[in-house]
């Protein structure tokens, strides 16, 4: 009962924000381009923020910000993180649809690749959040951002999500059905 108590008392105050909103990095469209570590293994680095990049942040906050509906952006990376949390949740869905864990990382991958807007592209969730783009260099150029980084977090994201066996990771696929802020990509 205590438990249940301080979830009701929890304010949308309580959202977890990037701690890379003060990293500066070149811009596209009103989103931070952070740079992020690609195709390795991961370890907890020594020191004040306790997560790798950007990549790893969204993944690590998804669980906690999936229940807001409304979020207060308080930086550039808050942006990127809005979008990755939102590309999370579609990844939940594929996953959860997908029953063979070997074809999972391919199946996430694929769902990464396709269908990438932008700000200002029709059916794009978050224009809002971002501003349009100046010229179609920058579109393209936040496009290709968006692709790269989509793949790596559905790397990243996969053996999460299933065990060796198949099974439905209990800890995450329960939110396959819940919207970030009532939208989808």
């Amino acid at each position: 009962a205590i438990v249940f108590k301080v979830l009701l008392n929890t304010s949308p105050t309580m959202a977890r924000h990037s701690s890379f909103n003060e990293v500066e990095s070149k811009v596209a469209c009103n989103c931070p381009l952070l740079p992020y570590a690609t195709g390795a293994k991961f370890s907890i680095p020594e020191g004040k923020n306790p997560h790798n990049d950007i990549v790893d942040e969204a993944i690590d906050y998804f669980r906690a910000n999936v229940f807001y509906r409304n979020y207060e952006v308080k930086g550039g990376a808050d942006r990127l993180l809005v979008y990755l949390t939102l590309f999370i949740n579609g990844c939940l869905r594929v996953a959860d649809k997908n029953r063979d864990v070997k074809d999972l990382e391919k199946e996430l991958v694929n769902f990464s690749m396709t269908d990438i807007k932008t700000p200002g592209d029709a059916g794009f969730p978050l224009n809002g959040v971002f501003h349009d783009a100046s010229s179609p260099k920058e579109r393209e150029e936040l496009r290709a951002f968006f692709k790269k980084i989509r793949e790596e977090t559905a790397r990243r994201l996969a053996p999460l999500l299933k065990s060796a066996d198949g099974v439905n990771n209990k800890m995450w696929m329960p939110f396959a059905k819940r919207k970030f802020m009532n939208k989808t990509l």
